[in-house]
């Protein structure tokens, strides 16, 4: 009998160490997740915003105008997306958007464009 119970302790050992390296070599989860961004393009402005939830994830505003200008989100900076509070870019006076939308970005890196 002793054997028997040796041999299942033993197995049960395995199982777990084996149990344990899976579950330790899985991914940690992102802090937040990137929904659908919603860009808006008008005649002097371009942004909206992106669903999800930040921190990690986020969208700035950029609009391109007739000008040769490229702005930012200016007063409206980096937002965390999910947040719906937008983020919105202007062309100078005088001068009209060409296109415009969101950059959206993971832990700041640029991760794509949406755009109208």
């Amino acid at each position: 009998m002793r054997g028997k119970k040796s041999i299942l302790a033993a197995g049960l050992t395995a199982a777990a160490v084996t149990l344990s390296g899976v579950v330790g070599i899985q991914p940690a989860s992102a802090a937040g997740w990137l929904g659908t961004c919603y860009p808006y393009r008008g005649s002097y402005v371009a942004g909206g915003w992106c669903d999800g939830n930040g921190p990690d994830w986020t969208y700035e505003a950029v609009v391109r105008c007739d000008n040769g200008g490229q702005y930012w989100g200016g007063e409206s900076p980096r937002r965390w997306a999910g947040d719906r509070n937008g983020s919105y870019a202007e062309c100078p006076a005088g001068s009209r958007t060409i296109s415009g939308g969101l950059y959206y970005y993971y832990r700041g890196r640029q991760e794509g464009y949406a755009g109208s």
